[in-house]
């Protein structure tokens, strides 16, 4: 193949991921529910059904709202059954406005962005109501920051700095275009692995070479690993900066080699020492590893207080709205009460009308406790001519039963509130807050853990090595 075709295919595939990463860009979204986008609407025009007309007309479905609520559990020997003025059934009404009753509020599946955004645009231009969601997107500049600050350092510290920075330009670019806790600390170790590598690149036998091969491709390669526990498309990105980062060395290595040829006359070195010769990790890169492990440090900190220290926005200028919360809240009703209502609703035609109104009066919420049991007593005609009195255990208000209410709720065909609720997650409360979103990356802790073990293996080997005297 000739060397112009060799150019073109590795500047294209250059070209074409540094597309890939632009025009699929990642900018950190947050919201308050869990896979569901909440809506809240004023008017003092339009009805809450107007209001909703507008996310059908463009394209919205399944909209968890007031009107399209039914019983989503109920015994068929009585579905009818009267509830008591503070049941489940009515508390839960809550979620479907503000604590001033001024708000009109819904839930809307997540994946139905572009359709909700275009029906809030509407709504606000009609000028007869006003509509916000409470998604927010806020661009975290310190992550991108964060590895431009530590690729700078490597290209000071590189002694082949053309070469180096070459084949970082994607790790930068992409840096700034996927800013996540996570995917930021695989490039910074995979910027580390290529600081490593420039130390060999285009020695002898640096294909061939198994003496720093065995150190250099885990530091390569565990990102791709790890980032899967984050997310599968964090995964396919880093694939994709390999082959950009590799097209780079490739494309610096051709270049170098066309002007090599162009200026026969120049003097051109030649690297004496093979690859295998060359010590990856030596006294003059150890500092390196102390600005990776400090900036790792820094990430990890930024991590644990965005998933723990604060996991929700506040803002002063929302109305207190519905929104899941951490302790138990007499605001709207838990999952737990959910629970507690579905096994009293069920259990009602097995048990004494006077049982049945003192649960009533308690509330149905309240009015039932885990391991309760449900017993019929049989009559058995015996061989014998005697009747036979048994006793067997129709329910238990256990785990199992927990589970089955939950599979009925899943396979209800209308957008019912406790889908909402359920995918919140087990013993989750809610309650009328000023907490617009909530934002954390599935597993991040545990990725940045697992990314900084590498480097810290590599620098303990080398502390053993010079403490062994065989480095």
């Amino acid at each position: 193949m000739s060397l112009s075709k060799k150019i073109l295919i590795s500047s294209s595939i250059i070209i074409f991921s540094l597309f890939i990463f632009i025009h699929f860009r990642t900018v950190s979204v947050s919201k308050a529910w869990k896979g569901y986008t909440m809506i809240y609407a004023k008017s003092q025009v339009l009805t809450e059904n107007q209001i909703l007309e507008f996310f059908y007309s463009n394209g919205c479905k399944n909209i968890i709202s007031r009107y399209n609520q039914s019983i989503p559990v109920y015994s068929n020997l009585a579905p009818i059954q009267v509830q008591s003025p503070d049941s489940y059934i009515f508390k839960r009404l809550g979620f479907f406005t503000d604590s001033t009753r001024q708000y009109f509020v819904f839930y809307i599946n997540e994946n139905q962005t572009k359709h909700i955004n275009r029906a809030l645009i509407e709504i606000n231009q009609s000028g007869k109501a006003q509509a916000q969601s409470d998604t927010t997107k806020s661009y975290p500049w310190v992550m991108p920051v964060i590895v431009l600050a530590f690729c700078a350092v490597l290209i000071y510290f590189s002694k082949n700095k053309y070469l180096f920075l070459s084949s970082i330009i994607p790790v930068c670019v992409l840096g700034f275009c996927r800013p996540l806790h996570t995917f930021c600390s695989a490039l910074m170790l995979l910027s580390l692995s290529l600081f490593l590598m420039q130390k060999i690149w285009g020695r002898r036998g640096f294909f061939n070479d198994k003496k720093n091969g065995i150190y250099l491709l885990p530091l390569i390669a565990s990102p791709l690993v790890f980032l899967a526990f984050s997310s599968l498309l964090s995964s396919v990105f880093y694939i994709l900066c390999l082959i950009c980062c590799s097209a780079c060395l490739y494309l610096n290595q051709l270049l170098n080699s066309y002007f090599e040829k162009k200026h026969e006359s120049s003097f051109n070195f030649v690297l004496i020492k093979g690859s295998s010769s060359i010590r990856l990790i030596d006294s003059s890169n150890i500092r390196v590893f102390g600005v990776f492990g400090l900036l790792l440090l820094i990430v990890l900190l930024l991590s644990i207080f965005s998933a723990f220290s604060n996991p929700v926005f506040t803002d002063l200028n929302r109305p207190l709205l519905p929104s899941p919360v951490k302790s138990f809240s007499t605001d709207l009703p838990s999952l737990e009460e959910f629970e507690n209502w579905s096994w009293n609703t069920i259990t009602f035609p097995y048990k004494k009308l006077n049982e049945a109104d003192k649960a009533s009066e308690r509330g149905a919420e309240r009015g039932a406790e885990r391991g309760s049991t449900i017993h019929l007593d049989d009559y058995t005609l015996l061989q014998t001519g005697k009747i036979q009195q048994t006793n067997s255990k129709v329910l238990t208000f256990d785990s199992s039963f927990v589970d089955t209410i939950y599979d009925k709720v899943k396979k209800l065909d209308y957008p019912a509130i406790e889908k909402l609720m359920i995918k919140q997650g087990k013993n989750s409360y809610f309650a009328y807050t000023k907490n617009s979103a909530s934002s954390h990356e599935r597993a991040g802790l545990f990725v940045i853990l697992l990314l900084a073990l590498g480097p810290a293996l590599l620098c303990l080997h080398f502390w053993v090595g010079k403490k062994q005297q065989w480095l």
